[in-house]
């Protein structure tokens, strides 16, 4: 009906002068929970009141490195607390050495679960409510008189806390940011390495002058002094930002089958009716296998390395060296991320081809100065990688998506970084050399290259064809 129609319409004329005399914003109020559609703008939980990249997102960056520098610092250098847990408790060190794998599986598994509290209740109350569980379990530890013990609190109820400090404190980072986003990740996930450096001295210094309880006791301390930095993750400002996100619509739950149900309970309504769901599911079995292959040179290059004659002192040094080069890359993958021109899943596959190669490089090497060098390509590679996975959910799904994904792909890493060692020493039983446990290594991350570059193709089409779905 044209405008001159509408105005020579008395009927048309009354219905609009009413409409406009009569409106209520009360009016357009909607039940959500009546609709199945997928809207972004009010989150519970997370009430207005701070500006996105204001200055005080960069408290909640140096609180989210914090966070991290503590729950991976303690996490990884377990190592540190093995002969004197070994010596005390009278268990092997088979025994003693489930404990820090299972508190790694848990602290991955649990991301689930923690991924679902963010969404709901904010980053500002699950990592607070982490780093108590944490510290309760580190405590609870210092009592511990046998194994079984040991494991129910250092390895469970400790694990636990990690997983809901981990997830929250990435969250946050990156609500918290809209401009330079992938590089504030970037430097957030840095603080693994930074604290695996500074917290491993620091527990033998403690270790050796008050033993490894009262190390226990101190450890708990730290993570009780991380809830300051959880108290800095404030709710953010819902202003109005192009962030990726697409109206969702899905069918009721009466219409389900059951393949859908199942779907939407491990991955979320929102997440498993994303139009990109595809593209997702093609990361994460790519992310798997490259993790399967990630840590296997952590575990086995200083044996190879002394074989050649080096020094173990130098040979433990290399894997210092990983760390510090893979700190290098994650603010390099964050950078690079952040430039219009850049994609995060090609490079992702590009930096873990050029991982893949190192390696096989590593068992050629006969000199301390070759093996330097290819530890620290690796690490710079590996770390550019595993930076870019926030920007890869960032990418192909949204900001209100990536607690649930990224919960997800936590779970998977630490189930693919469990299995992947073990699979690799029983390769290096069989063959009785090390050389195996790297070239097994090659061949995981050669495939994760491939399937990423999957990953990025299916990307584009998906991408492609929602445009088009937008013209129409």
């Amino acid at each position: 009906m044209s405008p001159k129609q509408e105005e020579s319409n008395p009927l048309m004329v009354q219905f609009l002068c009413e409409t406009e005399v009569n409106y209520k914003p009360s009016d357009l109020a909607i039940d959500q929970s009546e609709l199945y559609f997928s809207a972004e703008e009010s989150q519970p939980g997370r009430n207005t009141e701070v500006k996105r990249n204001s200055r005080w997102c960069w408290v909640v960056l140096v609180a989210g490195f914090l966070t991290l520098s503590v729950l991976d610092g303690v996490g990884y250098s377990f190592g540190v607390l093995l002969d004197p847990l070994v010596a005390e408790l009278g268990v092997g060190r088979g025994g003693i050495s489930i404990v820090g794998s299972l508190q790694t599986g848990v602290y991955s598994i649990s991301g689930l679960i923690a991924s679902k509290a963010t969404s709901r209740y904010g980053t500002r109350k699950v990592c607070s409510f982490g780093n108590i569980i944490a510290a309760l379990g580190l405590i609870l530890s210092s009592f511990s008189w046998d194994l079984p013990s040991l494991l129910l609190t250092y390895s469970v109820i400790t694990g636990v806390g990690f997983g809901f400090m981990y997830i929250p404190a990435i969250v946050a980072v990156a609500e918290h940011f809209t401009e330079r986003r992938s590089l504030a990740l970037g430097i957030c996930v840095c603080g693994t390495g930074i604290g695996t450096f500074v917290v491993a001295p620091l527990e033998a210094v403690i270790l050796s002058s008050m033993g490894w309880r009262w190390t226990l006791v101190v450890l708990s301390g730290m993570c009780i002094i991380c809830l300051a930095c959880s108290a800095t993750m404030s709710p953010v400002q819902n202003e109005d930002e192009e962030d990726g996100s697409t109206p969702i619509f899905y069918p009721g739950t009466k219409n389900r089958s059951l393949l859908q149900q199942v779907g939407c309970c491990i991955l979320g309504e929102e997440l498993f009716y994303h139009p990109n769901l595809p593209t997702f599911l093609i990361v994460a079995l790519a992310d798997v296998l490259g993790t399967l292959a990630l840590f296997v040179p952590f575990t086995y290059l200083p044996e190879l390395a002394e074989s050649t004659g080096i020094l173990p002192t130098q040979a433990a040094f290399l894997i210092s060296a990983i760390g510090i080069a893979s700190s290098v890359g994650r603010i390099l993958s964050g950078w690079i991320d952040d430039q219009p021109w850049s994609n995060p899943i090609l490079l992702t596959g590009l930096v873990i081809l050029g991982a893949a190669f190192q390696p096989v490089f590593l068992t050629w090497c006969s000199g301390y100065a070759s093996f330097l060098v290819f530890s620290c390509l690796y690490g710079l590679f590996t770390g550019v990688w595993i930076a870019a996975c926030s920007p890869i959910l960032l990418s192909i799904l949204s900001l209100h998506l990536l607690p649930p994904a990224f919960g997800l792909m936590t779970a998977i890493q630490g189930l693919a970084a469990l299995l992947g060692s073990p699979i690799a020493g029983l390769a290096v039983d069989y063959f009785q050399s090390s050389r195996i446990a790297l070239l097994l290594s090659t061949v995981c991350l050669s495939c994760s290259t491939s399937v990423f570059m999957l990953a990025y193709i299916q990307d584009r089409r998906t991408k492609h064809r929602m445009r088009y779905q937008e013209i129409l």
